[in-house]
């Protein structure tokens, strides 16, 4: 064998290294896609959130508040009162991010934890991070027009569940609004 037939050969991809690239590349895309979506869904969907929510839960009067989906962004706060002092509060919004939705918790104005949307119907949501707790957060309208939080996960090895019931003290969505509030 010449030398410029071993260099020309030992510089030419195989067949075998060919292929491990493009199914390494594969899977990779298969992967960071699979990673970054969620169930298809549209801020729209979560209307019914909107307004100003309130109940006891635990000895503490628990608010939560949404504004209605709008420019691809719902914004929401929570407070807790117990004996007259507030012991917590809460920043939320959930993003229109590509076709699919993500919760963004930032409790006691710390930075934001993202939740991709896991599931999704026409009277609940819930939304999954990958912290041991929470684990999970989810919303239900029930029949009766009350609305169900519910924080799950896992402390200390042991399973948690952590759910408030809210009656809504104000509905703030479009079609309730007075006109003088409609922008």
């Amino acid at each position: 064998m010449k030398i410029r037939d071993f260099v020309a050969a030992s510089t030419r991809p195989s067949y075998l290294s060919k292929r491990i690239f493009f199914l390494s590349f594969f899977f990779l895309v298969v992967a960071a896609s699979a990673a970054a979506e969620g169930p298809a869904a549209r801020l729209e969907q979560l209307a019914w959130m909107a307004g100003s929510w309130g109940g006891p839960a635990g000895g503490a009067e628990v608010e939560e508040v949404w504004l209605v989906p709008k420019g691809g962004l719902m914004l929401g706060l929570g407070r807790t009162v117990k004996d007259a002092k507030a012991v917590d509060f809460e920043f939320m919004r959930i993003e229109q991010q590509g076709e699919t939705l993500v919760y963004l918790a930032s409790p006691g104005g710390k930075s934001a934890t993202p939740f991709p949307l896991a599931a999704i119907d026409g009277t609940s949501a819930a939304f999954e991070s990958t912290l041991e707790f929470p684990r999970r957060v989810s919303y239900r309208k029930n029949p009766d027009g009350t609305l169900t939080a519910r924080i799950e996960g896992v402390r200390n090895g042991k399973p948690v569940e952590i759910k408030s019931g809210a009656v809504r003290l104000i509905d703030w969505s479009d079609e309730k609004l007075p006109k003088e509030c409609k922008f």
